[in-house]
Protein backbone atom coordinates (compact mmCIF):
# COMPACT_ATOMS: atom_id res chain seq x y z
CA UNK A 1 0.00 0.00 0.00
CA UNK A 2 1.31 3.42 -0.86
CA UNK A 3 2.65 5.40 2.08
CA UNK A 4 0.24 8.05 3.28
CA UNK A 5 -2.65 6.72 1.25
CA UNK A 6 -4.83 3.77 0.65
CA UNK A 7 -4.23 1.72 -2.49
CA UNK A 8 -6.92 0.59 -4.89
CA UNK A 9 -8.00 -3.06 -4.71
CA UNK A 10 -6.81 -5.31 -7.52
CA UNK A 11 -10.25 -6.32 -8.77
CA UNK A 12 -9.08 -7.50 -12.20
CA UNK A 13 -6.36 -9.67 -10.67
CA UNK A 14 -8.86 -11.25 -8.28
CA UNK A 15 -11.28 -12.03 -11.12
CA UNK A 16 -8.56 -13.55 -13.32
CA UNK A 17 -7.11 -15.67 -10.50
CA UNK A 18 -10.52 -16.94 -9.39
CA UNK A 19 -11.65 -17.72 -12.92
CA UNK A 20 -8.38 -19.40 -13.86
CA UNK A 21 -8.26 -21.68 -10.84
CA UNK A 22 -11.98 -22.49 -11.08
CA UNK A 23 -11.71 -23.49 -14.74
CA UNK A 24 -8.55 -25.49 -14.05
CA UNK A 25 -10.31 -27.52 -11.35
CA UNK A 26 -13.47 -27.83 -13.47
CA UNK A 27 -11.49 -29.08 -16.45
CA UNK A 28 -9.80 -31.78 -14.38
CA UNK A 29 -13.01 -32.86 -12.65
CA UNK A 30 -14.91 -33.22 -15.93
CA UNK A 31 -12.39 -35.67 -17.40
CA UNK A 32 -14.61 -38.47 -16.10
CA UNK A 33 -17.08 -37.51 -18.87
CA UNK A 34 -14.77 -35.75 -21.33
CA UNK A 35 -11.37 -37.43 -21.93
CA UNK A 36 -8.16 -35.44 -21.65
CA UNK A 37 -7.89 -35.35 -25.44
CA UNK A 38 -11.44 -34.07 -25.98
CA UNK A 39 -12.12 -30.57 -27.24
CA UNK A 40 -14.13 -29.70 -24.13
CA UNK A 41 -11.30 -30.56 -21.74
CA UNK A 42 -8.55 -29.03 -23.86
CA UNK A 43 -10.60 -25.88 -24.40
CA UNK A 44 -11.41 -25.50 -20.71
CA UNK A 45 -7.79 -25.99 -19.66
CA UNK A 46 -6.57 -23.63 -22.39
CA UNK A 47 -8.88 -20.86 -21.17
CA UNK A 48 -7.75 -21.54 -17.59
CA UNK A 49 -4.11 -21.15 -18.61
CA UNK A 50 -4.87 -17.94 -20.50
CA UNK A 51 -6.64 -16.46 -17.48
CA UNK A 52 -3.75 -17.40 -15.18
CA UNK A 53 -1.21 -15.94 -17.61
CA UNK A 54 -3.33 -12.81 -17.73
CA UNK A 55 -3.28 -12.75 -13.93
CA UNK A 56 0.52 -12.82 -13.91
CA UNK A 57 0.67 -10.00 -16.46
CA UNK A 58 -1.78 -7.89 -14.47
CA UNK A 59 0.11 -8.44 -11.22
CA UNK A 60 3.32 -7.27 -12.90
CA UNK A 61 1.82 -4.15 -14.48
CA UNK A 62 -1.17 -3.03 -12.40
CA UNK A 63 -1.19 0.42 -10.83
CA UNK A 64 -3.46 -0.90 -8.07
CA UNK A 65 -2.22 -2.84 -5.07
CA UNK A 66 -1.43 -6.26 -6.59
CA UNK A 67 -3.31 -9.23 -5.21
CA UNK A 68 0.04 -11.05 -5.03
CA UNK A 69 3.38 -9.31 -5.34
CA UNK A 70 5.17 -11.74 -7.64
CA UNK A 71 8.52 -10.64 -6.26
CA UNK A 72 7.73 -12.71 -3.16
CA UNK A 73 8.45 -15.85 -5.18
CA UNK A 74 12.01 -14.66 -5.76
CA UNK A 75 12.55 -15.66 -2.14
CA UNK A 76 13.40 -19.38 -2.28
CA UNK A 77 11.94 -19.97 1.17
CA UNK A 78 8.59 -18.48 0.14
CA UNK A 79 8.51 -20.43 -3.13
CA UNK A 80 9.54 -23.72 -1.52
CA UNK A 81 7.07 -23.42 1.36
CA UNK A 82 4.22 -22.73 -1.08
CA UNK A 83 5.06 -25.73 -3.27
CA UNK A 84 5.24 -27.91 -0.15
CA UNK A 85 1.92 -26.55 1.11
CA UNK A 86 0.27 -27.03 -2.30
CA UNK A 87 1.07 -30.75 -2.16
CA UNK A 88 0.12 -31.01 1.51
CA UNK A 89 -3.25 -29.36 0.86
CA UNK A 90 -4.00 -31.81 -1.94
CA UNK A 91 -3.09 -34.77 0.26
CA UNK A 92 -5.20 -33.55 3.19
CA UNK A 93 -8.35 -32.90 1.16
CA UNK A 94 -8.07 -36.23 -0.64
CA UNK A 95 -7.59 -38.07 2.64
CA UNK A 96 -10.73 -36.51 4.13
CA UNK A 97 -12.77 -37.40 1.06
CA UNK A 98 -11.66 -40.99 0.59
CA UNK A 99 -11.67 -41.87 4.29
CA UNK A 100 -15.21 -40.50 4.66
CA UNK A 101 -16.26 -42.64 1.68
CA UNK A 102 -14.67 -45.68 3.30
CA UNK A 103 -16.38 -45.04 6.62
CA UNK A 104 -19.83 -44.62 5.07
CA UNK A 105 -19.77 -47.01 2.09
CA UNK A 106 -17.63 -49.81 3.55
CA UNK A 107 -17.94 -49.65 7.35
CA UNK A 108 -21.55 -48.44 7.23
CA UNK A 109 -21.19 -45.33 9.40
CA UNK A 110 -23.80 -42.60 9.08
CA UNK A 111 -22.86 -38.97 8.35
CA UNK A 112 -23.01 -37.91 12.02
CA UNK A 113 -20.99 -40.88 13.21
CA UNK A 114 -18.45 -40.29 10.44
CA UNK A 115 -17.98 -36.74 11.67
CA UNK A 116 -17.34 -37.99 15.20
CA UNK A 117 -14.88 -40.58 13.90
CA UNK A 118 -12.87 -37.76 12.31
CA UNK A 119 -12.30 -36.10 15.70
CA UNK A 120 -9.07 -38.04 16.39
CA UNK A 121 -7.70 -36.61 13.13
CA UNK A 122 -8.42 -33.06 14.26
CA UNK A 123 -6.92 -33.71 17.69
CA UNK A 124 -3.84 -35.25 16.10
CA UNK A 125 -3.25 -32.09 14.05
CA UNK A 126 -3.44 -30.02 17.25
CA UNK A 127 -1.01 -32.34 19.05
CA UNK A 128 1.39 -32.29 16.10
CA UNK A 129 1.26 -28.48 15.96
CA UNK A 130 2.02 -28.17 19.68
CA UNK A 131 4.92 -30.61 19.37
CA UNK A 132 6.24 -28.67 16.35
CA UNK A 133 6.27 -25.43 18.35
CA UNK A 134 8.23 -27.07 21.16
CA UNK A 135 10.66 -28.79 18.80
CA UNK A 136 11.07 -25.53 16.92
CA UNK A 137 13.14 -24.26 19.84
CA UNK A 138 15.73 -26.97 19.17
CA UNK A 139 15.49 -27.82 15.47
CA UNK A 140 15.42 -25.83 12.24
CA UNK A 141 12.02 -25.49 10.51
CA UNK A 142 13.28 -27.41 7.46
CA UNK A 143 14.18 -30.38 9.67
CA UNK A 144 10.66 -30.40 11.10
CA UNK A 145 9.17 -30.25 7.59
CA UNK A 146 11.16 -33.32 6.58
CA UNK A 147 10.17 -35.16 9.76
CA UNK A 148 6.52 -34.18 9.31
CA UNK A 149 6.54 -35.31 5.69
CA UNK A 150 7.98 -38.71 6.64
CA UNK A 151 5.42 -39.24 9.42
CA UNK A 152 2.61 -38.16 7.09
CA UNK A 153 3.85 -40.52 4.37
CA UNK A 154 3.77 -43.43 6.82
CA UNK A 155 0.18 -42.52 7.70
CA UNK A 156 -0.89 -42.40 4.06
CA UNK A 157 0.85 -45.72 3.40
CA UNK A 158 -1.18 -47.18 6.28
CA UNK A 159 -4.36 -45.71 4.79
CA UNK A 160 -3.42 -47.46 1.55
CA UNK A 161 -3.65 -50.81 3.35
CA UNK A 162 -7.43 -50.44 3.87
CA UNK A 163 -9.47 -53.52 2.98
CA UNK A 164 -13.13 -54.25 2.32
CA UNK A 165 -13.36 -56.27 5.55
CA UNK A 166 -11.33 -53.83 7.65
CA UNK A 167 -12.20 -52.17 10.96
CA UNK A 168 -12.33 -48.61 12.25
CA UNK A 169 -9.51 -49.04 14.76
CA UNK A 170 -6.99 -50.66 12.42
CA UNK A 171 -7.88 -49.11 9.05
CA UNK A 172 -8.99 -45.61 10.08
CA UNK A 173 -8.08 -44.65 13.65
CA UNK A 174 -4.47 -45.81 13.52
CA UNK A 175 -3.50 -44.14 10.24
CA UNK A 176 -5.57 -41.05 11.14
CA UNK A 177 -3.51 -40.49 14.28
CA UNK A 178 -0.19 -40.97 12.48
CA UNK A 179 -1.15 -38.83 9.47
CA UNK A 180 -2.66 -36.01 11.50
CA UNK A 181 0.34 -35.73 13.82
CA UNK A 182 2.59 -35.59 10.76
CA UNK A 183 0.46 -32.84 9.20
CA UNK A 184 0.52 -30.92 12.47
CA UNK A 185 4.31 -31.12 12.48
CA UNK A 186 4.32 -29.50 9.02
CA UNK A 187 1.97 -26.55 9.53
CA UNK A 188 3.90 -24.23 11.86
CA UNK A 189 7.32 -24.76 10.21
CA UNK A 190 5.77 -24.10 6.78
CA UNK A 191 4.48 -20.71 7.97
CA UNK A 192 7.85 -19.95 9.56
CA UNK A 193 9.72 -20.72 6.33
CA UNK A 194 7.17 -18.89 4.14
CA UNK A 195 7.67 -15.68 6.11
CA UNK A 196 11.45 -15.99 6.52
CA UNK A 197 13.39 -13.17 4.93
CA UNK A 198 10.19 -11.30 4.05
CA UNK A 199 9.91 -7.61 4.89
CA UNK A 200 7.85 -6.94 8.01
CA UNK A 201 5.10 -5.15 6.08
CA UNK A 202 4.75 -8.18 3.74
CA UNK A 203 4.55 -10.88 6.40
CA UNK A 204 0.76 -10.84 6.27
CA UNK A 205 0.80 -11.16 2.48
CA UNK A 206 3.21 -14.11 2.62
CA UNK A 207 1.09 -15.85 5.25
CA UNK A 208 -2.12 -15.21 3.30
CA UNK A 209 -0.49 -16.50 0.13
CA UNK A 210 0.43 -19.72 1.94
CA UNK A 211 -3.16 -20.20 3.10
CA UNK A 212 -4.48 -19.60 -0.42
CA UNK A 213 -1.97 -22.08 -1.81
CA UNK A 214 -3.21 -24.72 0.62
CA UNK A 215 -6.80 -24.20 -0.53
CA UNK A 216 -5.81 -24.33 -4.21
CA UNK A 217 -3.84 -27.51 -3.54
CA UNK A 218 -6.87 -29.03 -1.85
CA UNK A 219 -9.09 -28.22 -4.85
CA UNK A 220 -6.65 -29.47 -7.48
CA UNK A 221 -5.55 -32.53 -5.50
CA UNK A 222 -9.08 -33.69 -4.80
CA UNK A 223 -10.13 -33.05 -8.40
CA UNK A 224 -7.22 -35.04 -9.81
CA UNK A 225 -7.33 -37.96 -7.36
CA UNK A 226 -11.13 -38.09 -7.34
CA UNK A 227 -11.13 -38.34 -11.13
CA UNK A 228 -8.47 -41.06 -11.03
CA UNK A 229 -10.51 -42.99 -8.47
CA UNK A 230 -13.63 -42.71 -10.65
CA UNK A 231 -11.70 -44.09 -13.62
CA UNK A 232 -10.62 -47.05 -11.48
CA UNK A 233 -13.94 -47.89 -9.81
CA UNK A 234 -16.42 -46.85 -12.51
CA UNK A 235 -19.95 -45.66 -11.82
CA UNK A 236 -20.92 -48.67 -9.70
CA UNK A 237 -18.89 -48.37 -6.51
CA UNK A 238 -18.57 -51.46 -4.31
CA UNK A 239 -16.71 -51.93 -1.00
CA UNK A 240 -14.09 -53.99 -2.81
CA UNK A 241 -13.48 -51.33 -5.49
CA UNK A 242 -13.18 -48.65 -2.81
Amino acid sequence: VAVGGRGRPDVLGAVLATGGVALLVFGVVRTDQHPWSSGVTLGTLAVAVLLLVGFVVVERTTSADPLVRLGLFANRSVAGANVYTLLLGGAMASAFYFVSLYLQRVLGSGPARTGVQFLPFALGVVVGSVVAVKLGLRFAPRSLLVAGALVTAVGFWWFGMMSADGSFVVDVLGPSVVTSVGIGLCLAPAVSIATAGVAAHETGSASGLLNSTRQIGASLGLAALGTAAHDRTGRHVTPVSL
